[in-house]
């Protein structure tokens, strides 16, 4: 099924869990209760060619997330979902708190430093990976490391994809 909808990534599908057709979640969101409201979904091994579900059960357990969808009901089928992306459509993604970016907004941004341009945020390392806080990667030779604290970051325009930093020069070569 081809979708002509933005669609975004919220994480990847893990094992089967159960004989009933569960499987795991490994999420790429920070609110996974937001994962409770969801009614239906699109997996795929990429966003232009999905399948759409519905969504019948979410567990947020000790262990992780389980989900069940209405229509797998096997631990074959959901097996078959494993390493797939689970998408939403632009119109069920929760626009962030003022301050906060999804990864793929920031990602291609151009960075400036005063009138010097950097380059483009070409990834983004988590805090949940082992970092004090999140990390802006610009392009370069060498590559640049942005933490992203207010004290650094002074203006963001994901609308014009422009981003402004501050106090940086240790930051740089």
């Amino acid at each position: 099924m081809i979708i002509n909808k933005n669609m975004y990534a919220l994480g990847t599908i893990g094992r089967s869990y159960g004989v009933r057709g569960q499987f795991k979640f490994k999420s790429f969101i920070e609110y996974k209760r937001r994962l409770l409201t969801l009614k239906k979904i699109y997996i795929g091994p990429d966003d232009k060619t999905v399948k759409q579900y519905e969504v019948y059960d979410v567990r947020l357990t000790r262990d992780g997330i389980i989900i069940k969808l209405r229509e797998i009901n096997d631990r074959e089928s959901a097996k078959a979902l494993n390493g797939q992306y689970l998408f939403v459509t632009e119109e069920d993604v929760v626009k962030p708190p003022e301050g906060h970016y999804y990864i793929h907004d920031i990602i291609g941004c151009a960075v400036t430093f005063g009138r010097k341009k950097l380059g483009k945020v070409i990834d983004v390392h988590r805090k949940h990976e082992g970092f004090a806080q999140d990390i802006w990667v610009i392009e370069g030779k060498p590559e640049i490391w942005i933490p992203v604290l207010p004290h650094y970051i002074k203006k963001v325009d994901i609308k014009k994809k422009k981003i402004a930093v501050q106090d940086v020069e240790g930051f740089l070569e």
